[in-house]
Order: structure tokens, then sequence, then C-alpha cells
């Protein structure tokens, strides 16, 4: 694996841990929502670990490799979400830890590269990070 690889691993697995501290200590904000219009904690959770299925079975198919099974979540409780996120990356792991620095220049979608790909996938769980963030800071004030 070289540095490139190494450093965009590192950043969807910052991003992953991040997200799971901020599921860590929900728990009556767990399925509520400020409004209809915003995502609960729950919700925001379940679209992340759907998405960990997504972004993994992206990489697999523009390197060449088995996709993954993607389960569709039902997370009752945040140590399930968390149980859930944390099994995503052990998934995930070995089929990133496939990608070469050449295959990173292929194309993903349009003018979008395997790169960039990776980048989005660390970017998104950031952005749910936010969101959490967001509904869990609306509903206590």
């Amino acid at each position: 694996m070289t540095a490139r690889v190494t450093k965009l691993i590192a950043e969807i697995e910052t991003a992953r841990g991040a997200f799971v501290r901020t599921l860590a200590d929900a728990g009556a904000e767990w399925e509520q929502k400020p409004d209809a219009d915003q995502w609960s904690v729950r919700e925001n959770a379940e679209h992340v670990v759907r998405n960990e299925a997504f972004f993994t079975n992206e990489v697999a198919r523009l390197t060449g490799q088995k996709p993954i099974a993607a389960d569709e979540p039902a997370l009752e409780t945040p140590g399930a979400a968390i149980d859930a996120i944390f099994a995503a990356g052990a998934v995930a792991r070995p089929v990133l830890e496939r990608v070469t620095d050449a295959a990173l220049a292929g194309v993903w979608q349009s003018d979008m590269t395997l790169a960039d790909l990776l980048e989005l996938y660390a970017n998104h769980t950031g952005s749910h990070i936010t969101q959490v963030e967001t509904t869990r800071h609306a509903l206590v004030t």
C-alpha cells in the first residue's frame, strides 16, 4: 500500500471514528427530530452504515474486487449503530487496502476518479457528524 492510499484510508477511518464518538452518548434524542425536515440521530447512523457498503462496493467494482453484502440496517440503539459502523469498517478495510496508486486515477463517475470517491467517502461521513451535532444541539436548546 502506498503513502497516498494509506492517507486516504486514514481519512476514512478518522471520519468513521469521529462519527462513532458523536453517537457514543446519544440516548434520549436517538429517534427525536428537531423538526420534520431534519433526520434523527438514528436516521443519520442508518444512512452512514448504508453508505459504508455503497462506497466499499464502488471501490470493489472499480478495482475488480468482489462486492460485499449490503444489509439494510435497523439500528435500534446507539450501541447497535456503533457495532454496525465498526463491522462495516472491518469489511471495508481489506477492500481499501487493495487499492493501488494506479487505480486511484480510474474514472468513477464522469470527471471523478477513484481518489475523488475515497475523499467523498471520508467527507460524507464527516458531513453526518455535523448533522448529528446540529440535531442534538437543537433538541437540547
